[in-house]
This record gives C-alpha cells, structure tokens and sequence, in this order.
C-alpha cells in the first residue's frame, strides 16, 4: 500500500505555484526537448520543429479542453464556463488528438512527410504524459475503486487504485520500446503507430480501474476512442511490414 498524496500548491511568498500547473509546463518542455533532438536526427530544421512546438503546446491545450468538456458536460451550466481552463480540466487523451491534429496540418503547412513528424513526436509524447501524471499523482487526482492491489493507496479508510501511477509506469515502458525501436531499421511511421496502439491498449485497460467516467453501451467515452485507435493502428500494424529490406 502506497501513501496517499494530496500536494496542491507551493507558496513562494505572496504567489502561489500549482503543482499540476508545475508539471504540466515541465512536460511540455521536457517533450519538447526529445522531439527537437529527435528531428534533427532526421535532418529537419530546427526553426521549422520550434514553430511546430508553438502550434503543438496550443492544440494538446484546446484538444485537452474539448476531450475533458465532452466526457464531463454534467459539469457544465453555461458556455462561458467551458472557458474557464484556469479551474481546471484537462484530458490527457483529447491533448494527444489535439497534437495529432497540429502535426498533420505542420507537415502539410511544411511539406514534410507527416510520420516523419509524429516518429520524433510519439516518444517524446510518452515521457510528457509520464510527467503530467505525476504531477495528476502529486496532487491526489485519479483515484479509482477499491481494490486490494499493492500499489493501491489509502484514501478515506480504504485502499483504492491510484490510476494516475499506472498511466506512469505504462507511459516510462512504452518510451523505453520506442527509444529501443528507434535504433532498429523501420519503415516511417512505425515508431508512430507503435507508440498509439500501445497507448490505447494501456489507457483502455486503466479506464476499468478509475470511477470518473459513465459507460455508454458497455464502454466509457475514453474506451471507445481507445477502442478506435487500438483497432486502426492494429490493422497498419497488421498491413505493413514496418522492417526495411
């Protein structure tokens, strides 16, 4: 059994640093860091990624918002609250859409092969959602079922799954095999399409351990946008030879 955390804030002062805030910009700068190195490897200017940074913290900002409005319109009594992202409500899965969505229209804008971009992107991706959940574990959020497990934390006189620490772990091994993957000889996207179909798989499977979400025929919202990716990459991965002859 792990301690429970619930570490909101850092007082510096007359200002107060939230911590989610904290490790949200740190993974953004972290990820954008690998995904520079990662395109210079492949020979891409450097002006061209960091314009490409801007238009991605944007997109992973507003698709975040959008996926976490979506899921959780209950919440919602007008319009102008929706765009209140200052009292927070991100989700994790909508950013990712939202950066795909930006890199799609990046590599069209640059005329720049479009897995080419989201090869350099997908592992720097994983590191980035592995810091944005701790900081999500940092301050309590995630909290699932009651559940026995080790890794369960004690929360209100009972053991329940902290969601937020296996979307870590799960996130550190998927960028491990990607960064091994990286060093085989594969056909262009395959890092990409590796990197979603492994995502999904986890995050579909989180999703039965969190209480946050209603089911709609068997599934909950996240699921079933996992469920679409899972099958989708699975098929390129089916179809494709990603080994170079």
């Amino acid at each position: 059994m792990l301690p429970y955390f619930n570490f909101q804030k850092i007082a510096l002062g007359p200002v107060n640093l939230q911590i989610w805030g904290i490790f949200f910009a740190l993974a953004l700068i972290v990820s954008s860091i690998i995904f520079l190195k990662n395109i210079q490897n492949k020979h891409i200017n450097s002006d061209a990624g960091l314009e490409f940074i801007i238009w991605l913290i944007i997109s992973i900002i507003v698709g975040a918002r959008v996926g976490y409005v979506i899921s959780h319109l209950n919440e919602y009594k007008n319009i102008i609250d929706i765009f209140k992202i200052w009292q927070g409500g991100l989700a994790m899965l909508g950013g990712l859409i939202g950066g795909l969505v930006a890199a799609m229209i990046f590599a069209r804008y640059k005329k720049i092969n479009f897995f080419t971009v989201a090869d350099s992107m997908a592992p720097a991706v994983a590191v980035g959602i592995a810091i944005g959940r701790t900081g999500c574990y940092l301050v309590g959020e995630h909290l699932g079922k009651a559940t026995n497990f080790f890794l369960g934390v004690k929360y209100n006189n009972q053991v329940v799954h902290q969601t937020a620490l296996y979307e870590i772990f799960i996130s550190l091994i998927i960028f491990a095999i990607l960064t091994f993957l990286s060093k085989k000889k594969l056909k262009s996207g395959a890092i990409f399409t590796i990197f979603l179909l492994l995502y999904a798989i986890g995050r579909f499977i989180i999703e039965y351990f969190r209480i946050n979400e209603p089911a709609y025929l068997f599934f909950t919202y996240t699921q079933w946008i996992c469920l679409i990716i899972i099958i989708i990459s699975a098929a390129i991965v089916k179809r494709r030879s990603f080994l170079k002859s």
